[in-house]
């Protein structure tokens, strides 16, 4: 789902509620459908956090192998490919993720690891704090 905000909060927020309407009969069979963590945020490195455009995923259990379509065109259903990445794992909660996507950067430089510069996931676990910052290889 394609989210654009002015702040990622915001953007969250938009996508928790059209994924709620998804997982609660906003879909094609007229059914429930379970919702699993991470909630994944995707954005370009090229801008601040705070004047990024945002897409959002949540994952689906691993049991749904054919998810009914979301009946919102704004919510799409994708299957994605394995990805070799680094991943950094916080578990304080905190707002500045430029800082942090920053540090991780400096450190995988520093390094010596490519990675692709072109953007960067942000996975929320839970809503206590418990997140991932993704880079991919």
């Amino acid at each position: 789902m394609f989210v654009q905000q002015a702040d990622l909060l915001t953007a969250i927020e938009i996508a928790h509620l059209k994924f709620f309407e998804y997982s609660r009969y906003g879909n094609t069979a007229d059914t429930i459908v379970p919702l699993g963590i991470p909630w994944t945020v995707f954005t370009p490195l090229t801008f601040e956090i705070s004047t990024r455009d945002y897409v959002v995923y949540i994952s689906l259990p691993a049991g749904i192998v054919d998810p009914p379509a979301p009946t919102d065109p704004s919510v799409q259903i994708h299957k994605t490919p394995i990805v070799e990445a680094y991943v950094r794992t916080f578990t304080e909660k905190t707002e500045d993720y430029d800082q942090l996507i920053d540090e991780f950067k400096r450190d995988l430089e520093n390094d010596n690891r490519s990675f692709n510069n072109t953007g960067v996931y942000i996975n929320f676990l839970n809503t206590n704090g418990l997140m991932q910052i993704v880079i991919k290889k």
